[in-house]
């Protein structure tokens, strides 16, 4: 279980997911989003700056299932440094990852930012935000192996180009 812990934590962390939805305490510890730069979108430098970090996140066994959720606020900033332009969103989820298989589930607003090879061979964009529910499952090495989205995803590439 740790094992699958270090894995998906690290991709959590880069996928960013959140929610208002569920309150502090019951084991919930805070969960931090840094400020950081990110290239993706074929060689674009952006800036992504958490304005609201207030995450939290709990190990919890569901139907037999010890599961990781992720809750609270992260809002962030997203600059394309190369050209000025940014966009403010909302990453509300909530979420939860499976830590007896590398799947996690989630409704609500959701920031991906993939770095090279993340994406395998799912075709998404190197940065995005979907609304809605969603189900994806990740290798050993972080590497996306399937992606369903039941709502809509927005190409921030397009929209910060």
């Amino acid at each position: 279980m740790k094992r699958l812990l270090g894995i998906l934590l690290p991709v959590l962390v880069l996928l960013a997911p959140t929610s208002v939805a569920w309150a502090r305490g019951d084991g919930w510890e805070p969960l931090d989003f840094p400020d950081l730069e990110f290239t993706g979108c074929e060689g674009t430098n952006f800036f992504i700056d958490a304005t609201a970090n207030k995450g939290y996140g709990r190990v919890v066994t569901l139907g037999g299932q010890d599961v990781f959720q992720i809750t609270g606020t992260l809002k962030e900033t997203v600059t394309n440094i190369d050209t000025g332009q940014s966009i403010d969103l909302n990453s509300s989820g909530p979420g939860m990852v499976s830590l007896e298989e590398p799947r996690v589930i989630g409704e609500g607003n959701w920031f991906f930012f993939l770095f090279p090879g993340q994406s395998g061979e799912t075709g998404l964009p190197d940065l995005f935000t979907t609304s809605g529910h969603i189900d994806f499952t990740v290798d050993d090495n972080g590497v996306l192996q399937s992606f369903e989205l039941n709502g809509t995803m927005t190409d921030l590439c397009e929209v910060l180009a």
